[in-house]
């Protein structure tokens, strides 16, 4: 059998055959390193365009639930609930003028006749509309299609009224497009970024950058399936300007705004360190090659092996999650130092971009926060206003109760922005609701139920709801009695208990939530003769927001209240 003799012969061959050795390792460090670098800078702009198109998207829905707000509250006042037309346009037109995201209100009766407008030109064109026959039938806002007046405006419509007293009809907001681009423009969109906002008729409203190019036009053909996504999501494309990004897109049919919005992230920007790092990279491992392999024979077995064995090791620290791992080598000590002085390079720049996320988020939380200020500034306005109205009619009392309810609005609003206005906690509504009215340990309260999330939805609905019933048998039911307790913690002589209990039946039975409120031991309960304010907004309002059905039970014993809807109306599914 022959064999072949290929052992290096001189000190020269063998010490060039260790450097090839040598230098693998450290190539395919690299290699591995960059590749890394660009699934990671690719992962990272995927999620900066979700997370920056969510935000937009939070914002959008706070300006549409702002302006449903306003004109929920607008239709409240007694001026606008008796027809005085010329009043309530006054008080509609200083309402406009006070919140700069609106244009024009106006509130119609059910026959299309306007009742008030902030401006003679405010309800042009509505009456008629099918967005007033869609208002007339949904139990929601609903949010239209771009106006073009000027200024160009977003209407949100809601039907309104058709309790006693309260007569029907349809309130509209016209949240103006110009301040939301402003707003939009604002945001400080980065070079070569975008942001686009797109109506239910599938025309730009809002554009960041080319506005001036881009809004009242149609999204093309192309791009047409994105807005009949059913859930939000990344995608890479390239846009109508010729970029090529990364997009993070939230449908209309995704979110409470009604409205399509995406943020895209420029993909030659946001590869642009990681391709110069890696041209770097492979110019200085290149080099480091050509040099090593002409020093190879000066070279001792410490100069080549100790290198190689602190870059394998430092590789192998960051993959086991060690993020502080460093060669701490400097060109100065070698070529394969310089590797790893370039490889540390890397690591640092990772660190650098970690960190840079990191102020993103903090940054995207301040959005947050700044958002539930513009809400609890709105309900100041509102008060505010509430204030002035019935300063006229010399009303206090009415004052005072319709300012406890605003506070459980902020209450609850205050709940939902812990949950990024997707869903708060049932118990923590109910808690937040009784709070006012039950003692640190007077255990006039039993409050039980499974811990569960609930829709943002239906939030706001079930703590007035609460604070009515609270406040109801506060006045004249189980809590109108001495609130003192025992020494074991139970209620004293004469001071009623108030049970708050709510589930979830079989699905067999037809997958149905329930919440039942239940007063006890409080003075004989008398079926009132008529319905006040108070018992229609639970009656009438919360069913209508819940989807189902509320039934109050005048018990001598003690007032029940239940309320029944499908499961899938109030609770958030539970992520597996």
């Amino acid at each position: 059998m022959v064999q072949m003799n290929i052992r290096p012969r001189t000190v020269s061959q063998r010490m060039l055959l260790i450097t090839a050795v040598a230098l693998s390792p450290a190539l395919l460090i690299g290699v591995g390193a960059g590749w890394t670098v660009q699934s990671d800078r690719t992962e990272a702009l995927h999620d900066d365009a979700y997370r920056a198109a969510e935000l937009a998207m939070l914002e959008l829905a706070q300006i549409v639930t702002a302006a449903e707000n306003v004109v929920l509250t607008a239709a409240a006042m007694p001026v606008v609930k008796r027809r005085d037309r010329p009043v309530c346009s006054d008080v509609l037109a200083e309402v406009v003028g006070d919140l700069r995201f609106l244009s024009a209100m106006a509130i119609f009766d059910a026959d299309g006749s306007p009742r008030c407008l902030s401006g003679p030109a405010a309800g042009d064109g509505f009456a008629g509309s099918d967005l007033f026959a869609e208002a007339w039938g949904a139990t929601g806002r609903v949010v239209g299609a771009a106006v073009e007046r000027q200024p160009r405006a977003l209407p949100v419509a809601r039907r309104i009224g058709g309790a006693a007293g309260a007569p029907p009809g349809v309130a509209v907001a016209f949240v103006d497009l110009d301040w939301l681009q402003a707003q939009m423009a604002g945001r400080g969109v980065a070079d070569k970024d975008s942001l686009t906002v797109i109506d239910r008729a599938g025309v730009i409203v809002a554009r960041v950058p080319q506005p001036e190019r881009f809004i009242g036009t149609k999204v093309p053909e192309t791009a047409a399936w994105l807005l009949a996504e059913p859930a939000p999501g990344t995608v890479e494309i390239t846009s109508q300007d010729g970029e090529r990004r990364v997009l993070g897109y939230f449908p209309a049919a995704s979110h409470a705004a009604g409205l399509y919005v995406s943020a895209g992230r420029s993909v030659s920007a946001g590869m642009a360190v990681v391709r110069s790092v890696a041209a770097t990279s492979t110019i200085v491992g290149v080099g480091g090659a050509v040099v090593t392999v002409l020093l190879a024979i000066y070279l001792t077995q410490v100069f080549i092996n100790q290198p190689v064995r602190v870059l394998t090791r430092t590789v192998s620290a960051w993959r086991r999650g060690d993020s502080t791992a460093r060669t701490g080598m400097t060109a100065a000590q070698g070529e394969i130092c310089a590797a790893g002085e370039t490889l540390d390079g890397f690591m640092q720049e990772l660190e650098v971009s970690r960190a840079a996320r990191l102020r993103a988020e903090a940054d995207r939380e301040m959005l947050r926060d700044e958002a539930d200020h513009r809400v609890r500034n709105l309900l100041a306005t509102v008060q505010a206003i509430v204030r002035q109205t019935f300063a006229k009619d010399g009303n206090e009392a009415a004052q005072k109760v319709f300012s406890q309810r605003l506070q459980a609005i902020n209450a609850a609003n205050a709940l939902l922005n812990q949950g990024s206005w997707q869903s708060a906690a049932l118990r923590g509504v109910v808690e937040a609701a009784i709070a006012p009215f039950a003692g640190p340990q007077d255990g006039r309260f039993t409050v039980s139920g499974p811990d569960v999330m609930v829709q943002g939805s239906v939030v706001v609905a079930f703590s007035i709801a609460l604070h009515e019933l609270c406040t109801n048998a506060a006045k004249y039911g189980a809590l109108s009695g001495s609130p003192g307790a025992n020494a074991d913690g139970s209620p004293g002589a004469g001071a009623g208990t108030v049970s708050i209990r709510w589930g979830l039946t079989d699905p067999a039975a037809g997958a149905q939530f329930f919440l039942r409120w239940q007063e006890a031991g409080g003075p004989p309960v008398v079926q009132p003769s008529r319905a006040g304010f108070g018992s229609k907004v639970i009656k009438a309002a919360l069913a209508s927001y819940v989807g189902g059905t509320v039934e109050m039970v005048y018990d001598p014993a003690g007032l029940v209240c239940v309320v029944q809807a499908p499961r899938a109306n109030v609770v958030v599914p539970a992520v597996a």
